[in-house]
């Protein structure tokens, strides 16, 4: 039981830090892997992550809940957009001009 609970702890103490390096970085790991493969480690200019873009707007006491999260650009931050949202965005374009 001792072991199981020493491996949880390591391995969940690893994705906490990989995470948090994400974040810090603005860096995943599949590019950080990619740019290591091309040795490519030190010419990257990302930027960290702000908080907003990960835990949205909302209040800081939604941060713990499993609630889905508002953005103040949904499209950017997800970087896609659905075409009811296009369609919706169009709409409301032409409804400004007039």
């Amino acid at each position: 039981m001792t072991v199981i609970a020493v491996a949880t702890l390591l391995f969940v103490s690893s994705m906490i830090m990989n995470v948090t390096y994400g974040i810090m970085t603005g860096v995943g790991t599949i590019d950080r892997l990619k740019k290591k493969a091309n040795d490519m480690v030190g010419e990257g200019e990302e930027e960290p992550l702000k908080l907003k873009s990960i835990f949205g707007i909302q209040g800081y006491w939604t941060w713990i809940l499993p609630i889905d999260p508002v953005f103040e650009d949904h499209d950017l931050v997800l970087g896609y957009s659905i075409p009811s949202r296009l369609m919706r965005e169009k709409q409301r374009e032409v409804n400004n001009t007039v």
